[in-house]
């Protein structure tokens, strides 16, 4: 009887061990991941000829251009944990800014059909219910454009994290940003994902907030390309992040 005992025994730990192999190897095959839902300023969707990528990404698709938009103000809580795509213990934490910048930052990502545009960051603006209207501070770009590979995370240039407490914009510092300076030649080839943008802007980032953004220093052959007035409002989204 205590034969067949410690015999199950070793049995149930040999399976727990196998099960327990099993698991590491699929995280390191697989990785984890945690759901997050963010409280994010987001665009209106009803802008005729404008799609939406989740909730927060704004897309214009024209014959000659391409343009993406993204405010970068997300403050989000843990939903849970998932192992492949099974959930396992949900986990919710209190609001966090995700970003570590001292600007409201938008992401803003041009793809030209052709070699004719420019962009001017310093003619882009906020316009908050207030009247108070804000000019781009700093911003980086042009740069290659990178998607997230697990997530829908926006970025410009190699990835960089926001594990710093310089002051600047996602791990840059301020010494590295530039300052508008009038229009900008945005490079175009074949098989490009276009050229994007960080626009700082020196105000609140709280996704509580009301605003409009309006874009107009993009021109194509030195006159001003007409892009829709873009209201912001509150909102949320829900993002799957690589847990390391």
């Amino acid at each position: 009887m205590k034969l067949a005992v410690l015999t199950n025994a070793r049995n149930a730990a040999s399976y727990c061990t196998r099960y327990f192999v099993i698991i590491c190897m699929g995280i390191q095959l697989a990785g984890c991941s945690a759901v997050v839902r963010s409280k994010v300023s987001v665009p209106d969707h009803n802008i005729q000829g404008a799609s939406l990528t989740d909730a927060d990404t704004i897309n214009f698709n024209w014959p000659d251009m391409d343009l993406s938009i993204q405010a970068q103000n997300h403050q989000g809580s843990i939903g849970f944990v998932q192992l492949f795509l099974v959930p396992i213990i949900p986990v919710w934490s209190t609001d966090k800014k995700e970003q570590d910048s001292f600007y409201f930052t938008f992401w803003v990502n041009i793809s030209p059909k052709d070699n004719t545009f420019t962009f001017d960051p310093g003619r882009v603006t906020l316009k908050f219910d207030d009247r108070t209207k804000v000019h781009v501070k700093k911003f980086i770009g042009p740069l290659e454009p990178y998607i997230g590979a697990r997530s829908n995370w926006y970025g410009c240039g190699g990835r960089r994290y926001s594990g710093t407490s310089q002051r600047g914009i996602y791990g840059i510092a301020e010494e590295e940003l530039k300052t508008p300076d009038g229009p900008i030649s945005i490079p175009f080839s074949e098989n490009s994902r276009g050229r994007c943008f960080l626009l700082g802007f020196d105000t609140n980032s709280s996704p509580d907030r009301s605003f409009i953004l309006s874009i107009e220093g993009i021109e194509k052959k030195g006159l001003q390309y007409l892009i829709p007035e873009i209201t912001f409002s509150k909102g949320a989204d829900w993002d799957m992040l690589p847990v390391p």
